[in-house]
């Protein structure tokens, strides 16, 4: 991997930036066409958490190391029912749905797993909500897994709540800041990173084109969009922030694989400079 500065070996990207693409063919063009050695793997389906599947996976990297940072399910848009219904038998069968993607996670060494959670998390009280996620959480760790809550659809207010709640149980919470997610939501990224306070563990990394709309499409790879990183980074600094950054889009959002490449390297450009 080149050097980039403080982003030496902290850099990866998301098998989900090539969706729908087989979870194999995305893992090859990560692992082997852009030559990156960290990844967060986005599980398509269940039986690409069978050990069959994964060792698959780990073969196809020919020998070289990879090192897997996440696994995001594919139940992100259910999770509302599946969790966060009220309703506890469905509750605990979901929670053995997910039991699939904790060994998944451990079989591959990656230390969290991504949660979307509800579309309308500000409607929830918030003590339900980090019940639910604490209950979630503790499942995980039997398998060394740490749930990562996402601001998806999650203002800073919300995350500063839940941040609190988690201080006043005497729990914990894990967050992973999605700058995407932030911008779509028209809110400003160091709100929400200051709402997460030093307990951010992963980020997705990607940029914005700013024409007026806020929406997906408007994503970009980072450094292709007009996004200022400088004030970010010295908020992720000012919390001493150590972990990865991996870059996650959408498909629509880039041409082709050699944006990938200048993508990186202007980032690892960019960390050379701070």
């Amino acid at each position: 991997m080149p050097s980039g500065g403080i982003f030496d070996n902290r850099t990866g990207m998301s098998t989900a930036c090539f969706y729908p693409l087989y979870t194999e063919d995305a893992f090859e063009l990560v692992s082997r066409r852009l030559n990156f050695d960290m990844c967060e793997l986005f599980i398509n389906t269940v039986s690409e958490t069978e050990t069959g599947f994964l060792k698959g996976l780990m073969a196809s990297v020919n020998g070289a190391e990879m090192k897997f940072t996440a696994v995001h399910p594919c139940f992100s848009g259910l999770e509302h029912t599946m969790f966060f219904s009220g309703y506890r038998r469905r509750f605990e069968d979901s929670l053995d749905l997910y039991k699939k993607f904790f060994e998944a996670a451990q079989f591959l060494g990656a230390r969290y797993l991504i949660l979307h959670g509800p579309y309308n998390k500000n409607d929830f009280e918030i003590g339900f909500y980090y019940d639910v996620y604490s209950e979630m959480n503790e499942a995980a760790k039997e398998y060394g897994v740490l749930i990562c809550q996402e601001n998806v659809a999650a203002d800073a207010g919300f995350i500063a709540a839940l941040t609190e709640e988690a201080e006043k149980s005497g729990g914990e919470i894990h967050y992973v800041f999605d700058v995407k997610h932030a911008l779509i939501q028209g809110a400003d990224p160091l709100d929400v990173i200051g709402a997460m306070a030093g307990n951010i563990r992963h980020i997705h990394l990607n940029d914005y084109f700013f024409d007026g709309n806020l929406r997906r499409q408007n994503c970009r790879l980072p450094f292709f969009g007009s996004y200022d990183y400088r004030p970010m980074f010295a908020k992720l600094s000012a919390y001493n922030y150590i972990g990865d950054f991996i870059i996650e889009v959408y498909r629509e959002n880039f041409e082709n694989i050699e944006d990938i490449a200048e993508s990186r390297r202007r980032f690892e450009a960019f960390g050379e400079g701070l």
